[in-house]
């Protein structure tokens, strides 16, 4: 497509135009409170220092696998022209989670659970070896 298109010089053609055609989408996501990224990880590969950047191990020489865990969602309801947003968070001080809109914070009973239709960006954070049970 040619970008000198995206700026029509009337209001029905260009850029603005189009805009209007894209759509929300709208499926369902599950929200699952464990990933497990073992599958992507090589022992071979090296971060830019050259430093290798492989599976983490554990202070006993055992290979772990990388496991992150739920740590907050984002929300947003509305259309692409307009709406609202809202998150869900775990404070890992007290481990609760909580929900945040606008002004209004307050304790959730559990973490968020089932597929959302709202969820936006999910955020991850990579459990520590320590607070791992081992087996």
């Amino acid at each position: 497509m040619d970008p000198s298109s995206w700026f029509g010089s009337g209001s029905s053609s260009g850029f603005f135009a189009r805009r209007s055609e894209t759509r929300k989408n709208d499926a369902s996501v599950v929200l699952n409170p464990v990933l497990d990224l073992s599958t992507f990880c090589n022992d071979d590969f090296c971060g830019s220092n050259g430093k290798r950047l492989g599976c983490p191990r554990a202070p006993d020489g055992k290979d772990m696998k990388p496991l992150y865990r739920l740590a907050s969602v984002s929300h947003h309801m509305g259309s692409l022209h307009g709406g609202h947003y809202t998150a869900q968070a775990l404070n890992f001080r007290d481990r609760k989670w909580y929900s945040f809109n606008d002004s209004l914070v307050r304790a959730e009973g559990g973490a968020p659970d089932g597929p959302s239709n709202s969820a936006y960006v999910l955020m991850y954070r990579l459990e520590d070896l320590m607070e791992r049970e081992w087996g």
